[in-house]
């Protein structure tokens, strides 16, 4: 980071829900490490491995991606919804922040803000760039109109933009 001039809170590192399975110690200590220097960590693809509940707590993760077999399920049933508004107030009462993947309807993202989904990443927020494209895309701070601040009750589009919000 310092050779770089990057600094701790700019990084984040994803970990696959399997990855956090058992009780490995070294593994524990390892992404405890990497978060006390000031790295967030996310839980990719949450809700289709086999980790505990309690290994959540236990490894203070950042944020947890919510895989997008659960997204699109969010307008296609009430059971879909009742899901996600679970792992939202699970997470939220942990700390966590959720994110949600594979957005690609307006409808999905509606609902999403409806459960204070944290962030939001898929193809209706934005098609991946090439990165000679990315400096424009970075430098906007909402890609909609209306936003808001993250935390403020609105859902921020991650699409690997961490800064940016939905609405402006």
């Amino acid at each position: 980071m310092a050779r770089h001039g990057v600094a701790a809170a700019l990084l984040e590192v994803e970990i696959t829900e399997s990855a956090m399975m058992g009780e490995h110690e070294e593994v524990i200590a390892e992404l405890a490490a990497i978060r006390d220097l000031g790295i967030k960590l996310h839980v990719d693809d949450f809700g289709t491995g086999y980790s505990s509940l309690s290994q959540l707590q236990r490894l203070k993760m950042d944020v947890l991606k919510v895989d997008r077999a659960f997204t699109a399920q969010l307008s296609a049933s009430k059971e879909g919804k009742v899901f996600f508004q679970a792992i939202v107030a699970m997470a939220h009462a942990l700390g966590i922040s959720v994110a949600a993947e594979g957005i690609e309807t307006a409808a999905q993202l509606a609902i999403l803000q409806e459960l204070d989904c944290n962030e939001a990443q898929g193809y209706f927020i934005a098609s991946p760039v090439a990165a000679v494209d990315m400096a424009d895309l970075m430098a906007r701070r909402f890609l909609f109109d209306g936003a808001q601040a993250p935390g403020q009750g609105k859902t921020a589009a991650n699409s690997h933009l961490p800064a940016c919000s939905l609405f402006g």
